[in-house]
Parts: structure tokens; C-alpha cells; sequence
């Protein structure tokens, strides 16, 4: 589970702030998809890959664009571009933000454990 300082934490670096406890209430694909890009921020990469993958495993038909955010901000972009492929053909709502989305600006390189 994540914790407010990991939130707050993950919110400053990728120009959230603010932003998170809207996601947390959302539903558990948003609480999924803030624990990939929180724990990953934190270096605990295999909380971050749990994560990832009960959210491919969970939304992939419909949550392609916000799975491609996380693979981009873990600087992971041939994984990125296989998910914005698949969510330009599921016709993913997400993708009217692709110009503007802080996450797919600057991918942040996936720390070392």
C-alpha cells in the first residue's frame, strides 16, 4: 500500500501535485497505476512491477494508454510504443493527451537496486 509521503513524493517529481488523492479514489486501476509510478520513483522495483502487472493483467483492454505513462516514465520506450500502438487500435480516450502528458515528456531512466 502506498503511503501520503510516497504520494506526495511521486506527485512532486512527475509534476502531480495534487493530483494523487484524486487517483486514489478513482477505482483500483488508478490505485495500480500510482503504485507502479510511486514505487518505481522510490527504487522499489519489484513493488513497482507488481503493480505493472496486475494492471496489464486487470485493464489491458481498456487501460492500454496509462500502461504505455508507466512503461515511458520507466524509461522502458519500446514497451511504451507497444501500448500507445495498442491503445490507438482499442481507441484509448487517453490518447487526446499525448502531446501534453508530463509522463511521456522525459522518461525518468529505471533506478538500480
Amino acid at each position: 500500500m502506498t503511503t501520503s509521503f510516497a504520494g506526495s513524493f511521486c506527485s512532486h517529481k512527475v509534476g502531480l501535485r495534487g493530483h494523487w488523492p484524486k487517483w486514489s479514489r478513482k477505482g483500483e486501476e488508478w490505485k495500480l497505476f500510482g503504485e507502479a509510478l510511486t514505487y518505481h520513483t522510490l527504487g522499489r522495483c519489484n513493488d513497482a512491477d507488481g503493480a505493472l502487472r496486475k494492471l496489464i493483467a486487470t485493464r489491458q483492454q481498456d487501460r492500454a494508454f496509462q500502461i504505455a505513462e508507466v512503461y515511458a516514465f520507466r524509461g522502458e520506450s519500446d514497451k511504451a510504443w507497444e501500448w500507445l500502438n495498442r491503445a490507438y487500435r482499442q481507441r484509448d480516450s487517453g490518447l487526446m493527451f499525448l502531446k501534453i502528458d508530463p509522463l511521456l515528456e522525459k522518461p525518468a531512466p529505471r533506478p538500480q537496486q
